[in-house]
């Protein structure tokens, strides 16, 4: 299948004319042509860049958040007393911070070869990271403060209930170790809320990278064709004014 596209006036036409002999369907037809085109995956051209441009950038920013998310994440999931049962369960915070490390690796290759196809898998990828914030916000956004019946208090509910009845009194011994159970759990409460206080905002700072990093290599990629367009024609109107 071959593509080709013409503008004129604010119209843009896309051809496209299929193989009949190919027993491949037209839609596979054509992914594989837009994958296999000259203009996307060419060895030798290169699309405009400098060194410590933005990709390269965002690329660090993306590894440093990744960093920070796999060790708090590890540290939040890890404790006993988190109430998101789901943390626990999906290892959010670390496959988060894989992936995120990943996009900056993309990111700063993008950067350092200047390929169109590098362009465009960065541009999708950060589009997927900024998709992925948004899970990760909904995640670290859940649940209550944890660590239930660490000091026994909760469990005097149901005394209410008839099974058995709560103790008349009291000793101070256990008075005063109930109050530091009770200080010591309001303080672990604090930490892990942090914990995810953080998270919560390195993911706010991951859809920022997620829309810099895509808009960049999308405006990359534009540049890159408008400049090879250029070239072409130049290059046409050269072998014009050669035959004539």
């Amino acid at each position: 299948m071959s593509v080709s596209m013409s503008r004129s006036d604010g119209v843009t036409v896309l051809s496209l004319t299929s193989d009949p002999s190919s027993p491949c369907p037209p839609l596979c037809q054509l992914l594989g042509a837009l994958c296999y085109s000259p203009g996307l995956c060419s060895v030798s051209r290169r699309l405009p860049s400098q060194r410590g441009g933005p990709q390269a950038v965002l690329g660090a920013l993306w590894i440093l958040t990744a960093i920070l998310h796999l060790g708090l994440g590890l540290i939040l999931t890890t404790t006993r007393g988190v109430s998101v049962f789901m943390l626990r369960i999906t290892f959010c915070p670390v496959w988060l911070g894989v992936l995120f490390l990943f996009f900056g690796v993309v990111c700063i290759l993008t950067e350092r070869f200047s390929r169109p196809v590098l362009a465009l898998l960065c541009g999708l990828l950060n589009l997927t990271g900024f998709a992925l914030s948004i899970v990760g916000i909904v995640y670290y956004a859940q649940g209550g403060p944890g660590f239930w019946n660490y000091c026994g208090t909760e469990r005097n509910q149901y005394y209410e209930w008839g099974y058995t009845r709560p103790p008349t009194t009291v000793s101070p011994e256990r008075s005063a170790l109930q109050e530091r159970c009770e200080e010591a759990r309001d303080l672990l409460r604090g930490l892990t809320l942090s914990l995810r206080v953080g998270l919560i905002i390195l993911c706010v700072l991951d859809l920022c990278l997620g829309l810099s990093g895509a808009a960049f290599s999308f405006k990359a990629l534009r540049e890159g064709f408008r400049e090879s367009k250029g070239k072409l024609e130049e290059e046409k109107n050269s072998i014009q004014e050669e035959k004539e």
